[in-house]
């Protein structure tokens, strides 16, 4: 028997339409997938909010190379950086598929 609060479950979904445009972010855990028949890989990243909720962010091969332009001009070399600090992101739209949330500039510290 199971009691109902030890039952796995998921944090609630946060919607990219419930957010500004432009937020602070700071990336908490990064993964690579797998492509597969049917889907694309890519890596996911998954973002914080100052507030605690989060949610994940894939970039494929299309939004990944807006990603890279991003991290480049920002002179990030690693996306584990994103980690060790806040930074400023645009939802951004893609030349296919959902807008994407990509980093424009390194938030300032408080």
């Amino acid at each position: 028997m199971v009691k109902i609060d030890e039952i796995p479950t998921e944090a609630a979904r946060l919607d990219l339409a419930d957010l500004p445009s432009e937020v602070e972010l700071i990336a908490i855990s990064e993964k690579t997938i797998a492509e597969q028949v049917g889907k694309t890989g890519g890596l996911s990243i998954t973002y914080q909010l100052h507030d605690g909720r989060q949610f994940a962010q894939k970039y494929s091969k299309v939004s990944g190379i807006v990603l890279i332009a991003a991290l480049k001009r920002l002179h990030i070399k690693d996306t584990t950086e994103l980690q060790n600090a806040w930074y400023n992101y645009k939802l951004t739209p893609m030349r296919i598929g959902f807008p994407r949330m990509i980093p424009i500039s390194k938030a300032k510290e408080t």
